[in-house]
């Protein structure tokens, strides 16, 4: 190849180069790409603007501003007074009285002795303290002997720590509110939070259960004081066969508390519900010494075995779905 067509090779590939480049400068001209007001695709946070993903936890003193000492009796004693004595110079019991605790020494107190957990904090049972132990005791204080498992809700936290401040010849004084907390507070305390959406019905919840895991877990719970079999004898409490949508306090051969007998209701799947998650709050007074299964899943499993305790299983709808206290056929049987 002489010179002359090796120049002319090289001519031809400047010469697209230019044409290229230059094509590119003239239709960028020609054809304008303005930026979109508003992109094809909107990326929506999961959180509006200014929320953060965790809300903070009211502070114990805003909370108190809004509390009520005599609802924290109520619960002090269904949560607190099978262990604790609550009068001026009254007795240890299975843990120490509870008389002037706010302000009083951490771990200190005639005839009891307190465990190392407690013992390691070294202060007073200051309003914070106080929240921070009936909240969550083992992390308050790991390995305390208390088996309690806390008050999670923040305002019946309050209001019994209101009520225990009230233990006292000279109360406390409430601690002053933070100054960014009151309306937080204030919604906490009037219970306005967003509703969450409705779930299912407890009675749908039965539905859905495995009464497998029900017989096992009633028999953990609820054997060692009831039979469960047809014609089975009254032990500690009644027999529990065809016990679904029976009248309340029916069951012959038991002698049942008055709580229970003003009960003019039959054991509806929503009664069953909300006898075994509080008995005594269901029917304060009552006989069962039982404090109660937190877990839905697991009522709704040990009340699905409990329906099947009867030669007629009752249906899941009707009567037997009813609402809290709402009579139903079985309170004619």
């Amino acid at each position: 190849m002489d010179s002359t067509e090796l120049n002319k090779i090289m001519a031809a590939f400047l010469t697209a180069g230019i044409v290229f480049g230059l094509g590119g400068v003239l239709g960028g001209k020609l054809i304008h790409s303005p930026r979109p007001e508003h992109p094809a695709f909107a990326i929506v946070s999961a959180l509006p603007e200014g929320v953060s993903a965790a809300p903070r936890e009211v502070p114990i003193a805003a909370l108190l501003a809004h509390a009520d000492p005599a609802k924290g009796q109520s619960d002090a004693a269904k949560l607190c007074g099978a262990c604790h004595s609550f009068n001026k110079g009254g007795a240890t019991m299975v843990g120490p009285n509870l008389y002037n605790v706010v302000m009083a020494p951490i771990a200190e107190g005639d005839g009891y002795d307190f465990s190392a957990g407690l013992k390691a904090h070294h202060g007073k049972w200051t309003f914070d303290d106080m929240s921070a132990w009936l909240k969550d005791p083992k992390a308050y204080a790991p390995g305390t002997k208390m088996a309690f498992a806390g008050i999670a809700n923040g305002r019946q936290r309050a209001d019994v720590v209101d009520y225990l401040r009230t233990l006292s010849d000279s109360p406390q004084p409430l601690p002053p509110v933070p100054k960014e907390a009151p309306a937080a507070a204030a919604t906490a305390a009037a219970g306005s939070a967003p509703a969450a959406p409705a779930g299912p019905s407890f009675a749908e919840e039965v539905g859905h259960a495995d009464p497998k895991l029900g017989e096992a877990a009633a028999g953990r719970y609820c054997g060692a004081c009831h039979s469960f079999d047809q014609g089975g004898a009254a032990l500690v409490g009644p027999n529990l066969y065809n016990v679904v949508d029976r009248a309340i306090a029916a069951a012959p051969g038991y002698s049942y508390s008055a709580a229970l007998t003003a009960k003019h209701a039959a054991w509806t799947y929503a009664n069953l519900n909300a006898w075994l998650t509080d008995p005594r709050g269901y029917a304060p007074g009552n006989k069962m010494g039982f404090a109660g299964i937190p877990s839905e899943k697991q009522r709704a499993a040990v009340v699905a075995y409990l329906r099947s305790l009867s030669p007629n299983p009752h249906p899941i709808s009707g009567a037997g779905a009813g609402g809290a206290d709402k009579p139903g056929q079985g309170a004619h049987k």
